[in-house]
C-alpha cells in the first residue's frame, strides 16, 4: 500500500493523484465485495475514451448516421456477436430449473 501511495504521488507530484488510486481503490473493494469482477470494468475504463473518440470519427465522416454501422458486414458481425453475448445470460439463466 505504501509503494502504491508513493508511487501514485511521484508520478505528478500531487495529492489528487493520490485521492484518486485511494478512491478507485475503494470503488474496486466494493465491486470484488458484491461479486462483480473487476477485469471487465478495467477494460472498460480503459478502452471506453478510445471508442467514444472513434465512434465520433465514424459518426462525422457518415453525416451523423449510425446506419453504416450496422450495414458494413464487419461491424454487423460484431453489432450481433455483442448482442449475442449481452442475450446468452439471460437465456442460460432463463433455462435452469428452479431450485
Amino acid at each position: 500500500m505504501v509503494c502504491c501511495v508513493v508511487g501514485s504521488y511521484a508520478q505528478n507530484n500531487r495529492m489528487f493523484d493520490v485521492w484518486v488510486m485511494l478512491g478507485f481503490g475503494a470503488v474496486g473493494l466494493a465491486l470484488e465485495s458484491i461479486g462483480i469482477p473487476l477485469a471487465p470494468f478495467v477494460i472498460g475504463f480503459i478502452l471506453a475514451p478510445i471508442a467514444e473518440e472513434n465512434l465520433g470519427a465514424g459518426l462525422q465522416a457518415s453525416g451523423g448516421s449510425y446506419m453504416p454501422i450496422l450495414t458494413s458486414p464487419i461491424s454487423l458481425v460484431f453489432c450481433l456477436l455483442a448482442a449475442g453475448l449481452l442475450i446468452w445470460p439471460i437465456f442460460r439463466r432463463l433455462g435452469k430449473p428452479l431450485d
